[in-house]
C-alpha cells in the first residue's frame, strides 16, 4: 500500500512538472503607446521560445478577435506547440472619424511587421516567424522581399494563399497558373494517379504555355 501511494505521489510530481514545463503566454499590449496603434495579443506555449507572428488577410480583417474567439481553433492545437502574436492592423479597433490613408499602404504595413517583430524578440528573447493569409500573406511577401534588408529580427515567413498578382496581370495567366498546372500534374504522375489524364494536361500546358483566354480557362 505504501509503495502504491509512493509511486502515486512520484507520478503526480512529474505531470505537474510537465505542466509547469510548458511555459504559457496571455498578454496584451500597444507597439505605439500614446496612439495605442497596433494592440498586440499574444497567446500560447512559450517553451521553444517560438512566436509566430499572425497577418491578417482582408485588408482590414481584425486579427486580435479572430485570435480570442480561436475561429482557426489553433488554442489547443498550434498553441500548444508555440506563441500565437494576433495583431490589428494600423486603423483597426480605434475610435477615430478619419483615417489617415497615406498610412494605408503595403510599405506602412511592412515597417508594421517588422515593428510588431523587434518588439517581440525584445521582449520574449524569441525566435520570430510572420505568417500571412490572403492578403495578409501579401503584406509577407511584400516585407520579406522589399525589405530584406530591415528584417534581422524575423526567421522566417509562411504564406498562405496569397494573391501575388492582380486579376489582369501578365504574370498570372503567362506564368503561376501554368506553373501552378504544372506542379499539381507532376504531383499527380509521381503518385501514378490518374497518370494518362495529367501526362495530358501536363503535356497541353508545355505546348502552350500560358492560360490567358476564356477557353483555356475553361480546358
Amino acid at each position: 500500500m505504501k509503495k502504491q501511494r509512493y509511486y502515486l505521489a512520484i507520478t503526480l510530481i512529474l505531470c505537474f512538472y510537465n505542466l509547469s514545463k510548458a511555459q504559457t503566454v496571455k498578454d496584451f499590449f500597444y507597439i505605439e503607446k500614446d496612439s495605442k496603434e497596433l494592440p498586440v495579443f499574444v497567446r500560447g506555449n512559450l517553451d521553444n521560445k517560438t512566436i509566430i507572428v499572425f497577418v491578417q488577410g482582408g485588408p482590414g480583417e481584425t486579427a486580435i478577435d479572430f485570435g480570442r474567439s480561436d475561429y482557426p481553433r489553433w488554442q489547443n492545437t498550434l498553441e500548444k506547440e508555440v506563441a500565437i502574436a494576433y495583431y490589428d492592423q494600423r486603423g483597426l479597433n480605434q475610435k477615430v472619424n478619419r483615417i489617415d490613408t497615406t498610412l494605408i499602404n503595403y510599405k506602412q504595413y511592412s515597417k508594421d511587421i517588422i515593428r510588431v517583430s523587434e518588439r517581440l524578440k525584445e521582449k520574449y528573447h524569441a525566435k520570430i516567424y510572420i505568417m500571412g493569409h490572403s492578403y495578409g500573406g501579401g503584406f509577407v511577401y511584400h516585407c520579406l522581399s522589399e525589405f530584406n534588408n530591415t528584417t534581422s529580427t524575423i526567421d522566417g515567413g509562411i504564406v498562405l494563399n496569397t494573391p501575388i498578382t492582380t486579376d489582369y496581370s501578365p504574370e498570372r495567366y503567362n506564368y503561376y497558373r501554368p506553373l501552378y498546372l504544372k506542379n499539381l500534374a507532376l504531383e499527380f504522375i509521381d503518385k501514378d494517379i490518374d497518370t494518362k489524364k495529367w501526362q495530358k494536361a501536363y503535356d497541353w500546358i508545355e505546348e502552350v504555355d500560358s492560360i490567358n483566354t476564356p477557353e483555356y480557362s475553361k480546358k
